[in-house]
Order: structure tokens, then sequence, then C-alpha cells
């Protein structure tokens, strides 16, 4: 079927129409991506859906009528696939959990995370359970040699068509780089030191054209959080002056949660420079700071479980880069000159350039995930498509956190259009 030159349907198929043509139909969908369902010649809910979602990633009317315009587009997709005709697509992910990291490595304290490997498991789950081969890579395994061959790996053995999807949770960052237009570089933070994002744009330069690359990374990117926490400062300082007004004794519980998580930052560096460089030390300094400043019924309380920020402090990573130099230098250099990727690289991630990643709550189980990764988990399967995925996670988080989609690579819409996690 797919070696026609042009597909010509001798009618507008629509929902409720059988034959041939419907078959036909459903086999292009499938090759461009889109998931129709059975391939059984009945134009059905799920093949009106695929040919929705179709329709939406070529700018066309979502109406669900195949016509001429629509048949012409997914002809132009089927055949601009690069996929070669009656490939099976084949599915590798690569899942990387990081609760903790090698004290001994990183020159100071690396705050631990509680839910990194529940989310690492979890989306290992969901892979499988869409037809991916998985692999894992958690805590003292999750070593920057075994997240590179990792993805080299998967380069080695995928081909256009194919698809890569990768998942990260755990601290992340951002260091100095004169290069980039914001003057930074974002980074996971693994268990033997940070994996700079100009590594991993070379190593999509290693995957053939037209493999699918989806990187789902719950950990933060905080380019301009300073910035954030001076105002979070200020606002500590205003609140302080209310409370001690008689007339009013009490700021919101909300409030002293975003206060607390900002004094607690500032609080580090100076108990550090005091001999205590425990991370829980200047937590609980806010706490009992703040605890005063709270209304004490209700949910004021909730105060003693602010959630923990993914965030590995900018100053602390650009101390790890100049300390370990060498070791940066080289691991940059080995990645010099890589050809620039001809994949397909659409990005998730759990927040904005300046804002942080919650490592989230305990839910009545006990299991914890991220908060972006609780979210992600609740909404996929309803999603029609990879931009109503972010938006449907984004709707439902808090405006301190607002996920990002973003293309690495220029924006291909067949493949943003796809059902999410579609092989």
């Amino acid at each position: 079927m797919l070696g026609m030159n042009r597909a010509v349907f001798a009618r507008t198929l629509r929902q409720g129409h059988k034959g041939e043509d419907v078959r036909r139909l459903q086999e292009m969908l499938t090759q461009a991506g889109f998931d129709p369902g059975p391939i059984d010649g009945d134009f059905g809910p799920r093949t009106h859906a695929a040919v929705l979602a179709f329709q939406r990633s070529a700018d066309l009317v979502p109406d669900g009528l195949v016509g001429p315009l629509t048949t012409a587009a997914l002809t132009e997709a089927v055949l601009g696939s690069g996929a070669p005709s009656g490939h099976t697509p084949t599915g590798l992910s690569l899942h990387i959990g990081v609760n903790n990291v090698d004290p001994a490595a990183y020159p100071f304290h690396v705050p631990p995370l509680a839910g990194c490997i529940n989310d690492a498991n979890d989306m290992r789950d969901l892979a499988q359970g869409q037809g991916f081969r998985v692999r894992q890579l958690l805590d003292g395994a999750a070593t920057s040699a075994a997240v590179i061959d990792g993805i080299r790996t998967a380069a080695q053995q995928l081909g256009s068509g194919d698809i890569f999807l990768i998942t990260y949770s755990g601290h992340g960052s951002q260091v100095p780089d004169p290069a980039e237009d914001d003057q930074r570089s974002e980074t996971w933070v693994l268990w033997d030191r940070q994996l700079i994002d100009d590594e991993l744009y070379a190593l999509w330069g290693l995957f053939r054209p037209d493999v699918r690359i989806i990187v789902i990374s719950d950990s933060c990117h905080s380019g301009t959080v300073t910035r954030e926490l001076n105002l979070l400062t200020a606002q500590l300082s205003q609140a302080t002056e209310r409370a001690l007004d008689t007339q009013l004794a009490a700021i919101s519980a909300a409030d002293a949660a975003r206060v607390a998580l900002a004094l607690s930052d500032a609080m580090a560096p100076v108990l550090e420079r005091a001999g205590d460089p425990r991370a829980d030390a200047s937590r609980d300094l806010a706490l009992s700071v703040i605890s005063d400043l709270v209304e004490p019924a209700g949910t004021a309380r909730s105060i003693g479980v602010v959630d923990q920020p993914r965030l590995l402090r900018i100053e602390d990573a650009t101390r790890d880069v100049t300390l370990r130099a060498d070791l940066y230098r080289e691991a940059i250099d080995r990645v010099a000159g890589t050809p620039p990727p001809r994949c397909k690289v659409l990005l998730i991630s759990g927040c904005q350039d300046n804002q942080t990643s919650s490592d989230g709550r305990p839910d009545a189980s006990g299991h914890q995930n991220g908060a972006f990764t609780k979210e992600l988990r609740l909404k996929w399967a309803a999603a029609r498509d990879y931009a109503d995925l972010h938006a449907r996670i984004l709707a439902d988080m808090p405006s301190t956190q607002s996920p990002n989609l973003f293309w690495a690579t220029p924006r291909d819409p067949a493949f943003e259009g796809q059902r999410p996690f579609t092989v």
C-alpha cells in the first residue's frame, strides 16, 4: 500500500464508513504515527480520533472528514516519514531516578530527595505498557557514564521511524556558559557529576534521521531562581512587619510556605559558614521562625511539610564545575564537533527555567511522586497528543510550577500530534 505515489479515495471518508478504503486510511494513519485502533476497515471512534489528531497536527480543519486535503496531507506525511515500507517501529526507553548522589563525588552536601526513584519506576511501567523495551538507572547506577552509554546504545539500535523515551527525575541546576543566550546551561545532577545540556544535545546528533525522541525531565532548571528568592525574602520581611502589627497577628499558610522556603535558602550559606552544613538545619530554622506567624487552625500547620524543590543551588553547581573543572572540560571536549541532530527531540519538563520542580508529597498510600510526574501519570492516557498532555498537566499545577513543552530540534507537527508514548 505504501508503495503508491498518492492515495486517492473515491469518497470522503467519515465515521461509520466501512470498506477497503477505510482499511487503507487506517494503515496510513498508523504509518504516520496516529493510532486508529485495529486495522479492520471500520471507521469507528478510535479511527475518528486519530483523524482529528492528524488534522490538528497538519493545521487542517479538525472535522473528522477525510476529503482531498486531508488525504493529500496524510500521503505527504507517510511518504516523507523516512520509515521504510512495512517497517514496524521500535520503542526503547531509559528511566533515570536519583534520590541520592555520591557524597564523595560532590564538594558539598546535596540534599536527598524522596520521589525520584518512584518516578522512574512508574515511568518504566508506563513505557513497558506501551510496548517500549525498558532500561532503568537508579541512584548509584545513574552515573554519567551509564546515562551516556544508555543513550549511545539507543542511538545505535534505532532507525528512522523508531522512538526513544528518556525520563529523568532528580535535582537540576544551571552552570555558567557564555555561549548560551542566557549565559547558562542546564544540568541533570547524576550520581557522580552533573550532566550538562551541551552533552545531551551532542548525543542527539548520534541518532539516525527521523528517530523520535521524547524527553521527560522532572527537575529544576532555575536560571533566574535567585531573582525569585530575593523577591520572596522581601515578602518575608514585609510579612514579619505585618505580623508584629497588633491589627494583624498572622499570615496565611500559603504565604508562610512561600516565605519559609525563601528563608531556608537564604539561611543555608549562613549556617554553612557557621560550621553547620546540614540541609535540614536551615529548613528547621525557617520552620521555627515562621511557625509563630502562621494561624494555628485549619491547614496552616501544613507549613511543616512544605514541598521540597528539586534544586541544586546555582552557587553550588557553579562551585562543582569550578572545583572539578578538568572533569567537566573533558566531558565537553568529548562531544565537541558532533554533528547537529537529524532526529526529532521533544522535551516536556517539570517547570520553566525560572522555577523549581516540587519533590511532591506522599499520597494516602504513602507513595510519593514529583508533583509534575504525578500529574503526568494521571493525565497521559486521556491526552490526544503531546500538546494536549502538556495543557492538561499545566491546568492542575500551581502557578509557581509551570511545566514546559519545548522542541530541541525544529518542530515536527506530526510527532507532536501523536498520542503520547505511541511506539
